[in-house]
């Protein structure tokens, strides 16, 4: 056996001996790959499962959306703002009142950080705007549900100018709306996707040091491991 086979032997049996692999020898990657720890995989399959929850509620939250625009102008969902059964002005009013305040007090508090600090002690926190958006789109439903129709008229405009200019702007105001939802709650769904495979990828650097050896002049081989960050000295 040449010395560098003999080398070859030594650097081989480290790397079994520590559980490790040489990235330059992709043959022992199958042999002496370092398994994922318990611990790992149950976070990865958590992650996974928030991501797949984050993504039901997107789904409830885009189905929601549109149909609160129909629901505002009138146009297309079987239940508009104007339709349903009309009771007493006064009790359409206390019940219309009281659905708007669920969605805004729901809207206002579940935003604020003290709110958030508690609320996460029982929601993980990588589901925690998830939540927040299924809870308004249910505020939302139930509000489409139990709407109550006033037969009074609040407001009328005759002249189509007018009217089309009015359309115009509520347009751009739902526009910004949903703009606004992607800059804020959406991009929650890619830190679910990069997180596994960050946390996952600084755990393997955690874990594994690159051995290399040295041939002193005496002829005694010697293996090292390098003192980077992620290894210790042997």
């Amino acid at each position: 056996m040449t010395q560098t086979e003999e080398i070859s032997h030594d650097v081989r049996r480290y790397a079994a001996e520590r559980g490790v692999f040489c990235a330059s020898r992709p043959d022992y990657r199958a042999a002496n790959a370092v398994p994922a720890a318990p611990r790992t995989k149950r976070n990865l399959v958590s992650r996974l499962i928030a991501l797949l929850y984050g993504l039901a509620c997107s789904v409830v939250f885009f189905h929601t959306f549109p149909y609160a625009i129909g629901f505002v102008s009138g146009l297309v969902v079987p239940k508009t703002i104007d339709t349903g059964t009309f009771v007493p002005i006064a009790e359409a009013f206390t019940v219309n009142l009281l659905l708007m305040s669920v969605f805004a007090i729901q809207h206002s508090v579940m935003a604020r950080k003290q709110f958030k600090q508690w609320w996460t002690r029982f929601v993980p926190k990588s589901v925690e705007r998830s939540t927040y958006v299924l809870f308004a789109s249910l505020a939302l439903i139930l509000l489409f549900r139990q709407w109550r129709p006033m037969r009074a008229v609040v407001w009328h405009i005759e002249d189509p100018q007018t009217a089309m200019a009015l359309i115009g702007l509520s347009c751009a105001g739902w526009l910004i709306v949903l703009t606004s939802t992607f800059l804020i709650n959406h991009s929650s769904c890619s830190d679910c996707i990069k997180s596994p495979i960050i946390s996952l990828d600084a755990r393997c650097r955690r874990r594994i040091s690159v051995p290399r050896f040295t041939t002193r002049s005496s002829g005694i081989r010697s293996i090292s491991v390098s003192s980077s960050p992620f290894g210790r000295r042997r």
